[in-house]
């Protein structure tokens, strides 16, 4: 092959890679209702099939020609057979509809999906980089093509569904197979994958339908850039999102809608209302009732409210169009910020189970809220937890989440009816609930709404087992939750997916209530004995890659975790944030390509890579700039790049061509061990400061095995 030919090769199989594993992240998210602890798993897996094709290619040089011409293809295939298996996940499983997979299970489908084509892009990029000679060289190219994958991902092929993007992959994978001197057949083949993805939209969304085994018949699925809404048919629609039960069409006039007249007669005179949720339930259409005289709603997905305002439900209907109430388009935490003072605010999203769902019930958001209540306001949060037993799971969020309010709210009570509601309050406000204060007020009002409300509310309301509830709050004392320690979505997780992980969960609770330093005491005495295993040895000086390897994914998924809890969804723009990423690993590569011994760098890289892993465990403040998140992973992509050229220095013993396949080997091992620990115990269980210390610790570990290759090699 060709010089030009073998870097189209690398920029097309980095292309192709990223656009596989955001497509394959993003699936997988979905059969777990969104949960980030997809990310852990399927990365681990996706490294692990990445470092163990490095290690196949090397041992194969008579294959390597045919190798670089099939690998890019390979990937997008098998990639598209993943998604296959991912769809039918709930199928394989025998989970119940509405019901994630069993652990076992899903753990199984998803190292069948992810493995082909992580072996896949292994062996291709240890073919491509032998050939090319030049580790910095062939890791930027191969990062450029990343950088416009994640880029196309994103900004071009997300906003319209699974189909077209997996008939967008195919061809354009066929595109670089097929080599740079056909591009006009390359450019026709990603024209008619495209085309066969718009064509197969409709019995996809069918298939996906029926293998998850919903109740009915399947109406219409939308895939937004936040999540996947499907829809089924009948005069009493059920709506789903990202295959759980969000709530019924029309929503439920017995307990629904009562239970939304209800939340504004807690407070005395609720002129202005912001509500963040209680628009898949339906919760929205019973707010409007007097005194209300203007609503906010709060929604980042708009195509949840293009859905619902389609005639699906007229009393939902009736209230996103009604003068009163005004959409707001944005993540909570914006949404609130643009808000003029109000007199209520509702938090009626779902349990904090995900960091995207958790940024709502934070401490730094309780105190956004605070600061958006006019005199006497009040704040009703929906806990997420039945009110008939609190103890396990539940227990553990309904005092965390205690714990976070009182930290803000000098009152706060909670109510049970058919779960447990927090009512917080300033010093002057007015918290009295009794039902027949309530009752009252609801009739001073003009008895508006739900008729025989007045009859209904002492069974919405249990003064017994409300007065119990406020005295469990007083009582509570037990870490806060926040952004850097989300604390409140393990129990959440663990509650609302039940039986999906029943044995992945407890484990997590149980490490939950160790002692503090103990888990992040483990990882560490783990980490620094994988980075120094090679001291006594003499050769494959590996320790610098496998440790740059678990930096760098740390610093990825913890920023990943950051942007997901704080400001937009992984779910679609995972191919920019990994595009700015690459780009920095790009730039990073150029820069190495300037030193006269790169391995030799590594003594000032391993502590830039310590010093750059406690800037991103720093906490990042509310007002940050949007744009701290891409810089940071921009910082960590150059000096991950940058020190390729000296972990391949090391490994290959000076010798770059079998140097490039045993550093991407043990890099990529590296991050997937940091994908595992981090994705699946450090974001939930650990937060982020402890996680980026433990990383900073290895990387500093790892200047013994850069001084140990200096002194042997003189």
């Amino acid at each position: 092959m060709s010089t030009a030919d073998i870097r189209f090769g690398l920029v097309g199989l980095g292309g192709v890679a990223v656009m596989s594993q955001a497509l394959l992240i993003r699936e997988a998210m979905t059969t777990l209702g969104g949960s980030e602890i997809a990310w852990g798993c399927l990365l681990f897996l996706w490294l692990i099939g990445a470092a163990l094709g490095a290690r196949i290619g090397l041992s194969l040089p008579r294959s390597r020609s045919l190798i670089t011409k099939l690998s890019t293809p390979a990937i997008a295939i098998s990639a598209v057979f993943g998604v296959a298996l991912l769809r039918a996940a709930p199928a394989i499983s025998g989970a119940h509809p509405g019901e994630l997979a069993p652990a076992g299970p899903i753990l199984l489908v998803w190292f069948v999906a992810l493995l082909p084509p992580s072996i896949s892009v292994g062996l291709g990029f240890s073919s491509l980089g032998t050939l090319c000679g030049k580790a910095a060289t062939a890791y930027g190219l191969e990062c450029l093509g990343a950088t416009l994958g994640g880029l196309i991902f994103t900004f071009l092929l997300a906003p319209w569904g699974t189909p077209i993007i997996a008939g967008a992959l195919l061809g354009i994978a066929v595109a670089f197979g097929l080599g740079r001197h056909y591009p006009w057949i390359g450019i026709l083949v990603a024209l008619l994958g495209i085309a066969l993805g718009v064509l197969a939209v409709d019995w996809v969304a069918a298939t996906t339908w029926r293998l998850g085994g919903r109740p009915g018949a399947l109406e219409q699925m939308i895939e937004t850039r936040y999540q996947r809404l499907e829809i089924s048919k009948g005069p009493s629609r059920s709506l789903f999102v990202d295959g759980r039960l969000a709530g019924t069409l029309p929503p439920d006039p017995y307990l629904i809608l009562p239970r939304a007249e209800l939340l504004p007669l807690m407070h005395a005179d609720p002129r202005r209302i912001a509500v963040v949720g209680g628009l898949s339930d339906g919760t929205v259409a019973g707010l409007l009732v007097p005194p209300v005289e203007h609503l906010s709603v709060i929604e980042q997905d708009p195509g949840l409210i293009q859905l619902l305002n389609s005639g699906l439900s007229p009393e939902i209907e009736r209230v996103l169009n009604d003068p009163r109430v005004t959409i707001v388009i944005d993540n909570p935490t914006r949404g609130i910020s643009s808000l003029d003072p109000v007199d209520l605010i509702l938090l009626l999203d779902g349990p904090p189970a995900t960091l995207r769902a958790n940024r709502s019930r934070t401490l730094e958001f309780f105190r956004l809220c605070q600061s958006r209540l006019t005199p006497g306001g009040l704040i009703i949060v929906n806990s997420g937890v039945s009110s008939t037993y609190i103890g396990g799971h539940s227990g553990r969020l309904f005092t965390v989440q205690a714990a976070t309010l009182a930290q803000v709210f000098p009152q706060l009570m909670a109510f049970a009816g058919d779960r447990v509601f927090f009512v917080g309050g300033l010093d002057d406000s007015d918290l009295a609930f009794e039902p027949q204060a309530l009752v009252e007020r609801w009739r001073h009002r003009g008895s508006q709404g739900t008729p025989y409300l007045d009859q209904m509310i002492p069974t919405l309301i249990d003064p017994a087992r409300s007065e119990e509830l406020t005295l469990l709050i007083d009582s509570t004392d037990c870490k806060l939750n926040t952004v850097a320690r989300p604390s409140a979505v393990l129990p959440a997780a663990a509650l609302t997916e039940g039986r999906g992980l029943h044995i992945l969960m407890p484990l997590l609770e149980d490490l939950q209530r160790t002692p503090r330093w103990a888990a992040p005491s483990i990882i560490i005495i783990m980490a620094l004995v994988i980075v120094v295993w090679g001291l006594p040895r003499k050769k494959t000086h590996a320790e610098p890659a496998l440790a740059i390897g678990f930096a760098s994914m740390t610093w990825y998924l913890l920023l990943l975790g950051t942007w997901q809890g704080t400001r937009g969804t992984v779910y679609s723009e995972i191919g920019a944030l990994t595009a700015v990423f690459m780009a920095g690993m790009v730039g990073g590569s150029i820069w190495s390509r300037r030193w006269p011994d790169p391995g030799r760098s590594l003594f000032f890289l391993l502590p830039l890579a310590a010093c750059l892993s406690w800037v991103i465990g720093a906490p990042l403040p509310a007002n940050s700039s949007p744009i701290v998140i891409p810089l940071l992973l921009a910082c960590g992509g150059l000096v991950t790049g940058a020190a390729f050229a000296g972990t391949a220095v090391l490994a290959g013993e000076h010798n770059d061509r079998p140097g490039i396949g045993r550093a991407f080997a043990a890099d990529e091992a590296g991050a997937a061990l940091a994908a595992l620990i981090v994705g699946v115990i450090g974001l939930p269980l650990l937060g982020t400061p402890i996680v980026a210390t433990a990383s900073a610790i290895i990387c500093l570990a790892a200047v013994v095995g850069v001084w140990r290759h200096d002194t042997t090699t003189q």
